[in-house]
């Protein structure tokens, strides 16, 4: 089944990507300044950044 426009993963991996780009566009950029420019929290940045490490997609 097609996911809904705009559901919970599609957002997810939408703020995956936004962060995997900003990370690779500036090297040593921390979670608190990524969480301010994408617009998230810092919780849900931290948890962003957790979950692309165990998809090993990121590393600190």
């Amino acid at each position: 089944m097609a996911e809904e426009p705009g559901s919970a993963s599609q957002v997810r991996w939408y703020g995956a990507a936004k962060m995997i780009g900003l990370v690779r566009s500036e090297h040593g950029v921390t979670r608190a300044d990524a969480a301010r420019r994408l617009r998230m929290s810092s919780g849900g940045a931290a948890d962003l950044v957790a979950r692309l490490r165990r998809a090993r997609l990121l590393d600190e």
